[in-house]
């Protein structure tokens, strides 16, 4: 089983409309599915970075050029949509 790559985005709703109508304001985190890495490719990014979780400021740590293609592929499209604040996720495949 492949580990997954996630993206997560914080979301922030606190408003003083949701104060106004005396509810909770409602946070949460979006969790998207970059979609499956190898083995190697997790360690690999695992070991540049020290951690399973990156941030923009992690990117130049990612050994690009060890990936295979298909891999490099799906790591460079999860780098170039994120943005500051949001951080992406390596995790193992927990059997789906």
């Amino acid at each position: 089983m492949s580990p997954r790559l996630f993206k997560l985005r914080y979301v922030d709703f606190s408003s003083s409309l949701y104060r106004m109508l005396d509810h909770s304001d409602a946070d949460f985190t979006v969790i998207e599915e970059m979609g499956e890495v190898s083995d190697e490719c997790a360690r690999l990014i695992i070991r540049a970075v020290g951690r399973p979780v990156l941030t923009l400021t992690d990117a130049p740590l990612i050994p690009l050029g060890e990936m295979d293609e298909g891999d490099r592929a799906i790591v460079m499209r999860a780098l170039e949509g994120l943005k500051e604040g949001e951080k992406l996720k390596i995790e193992p495949d927990l059997g789906r």
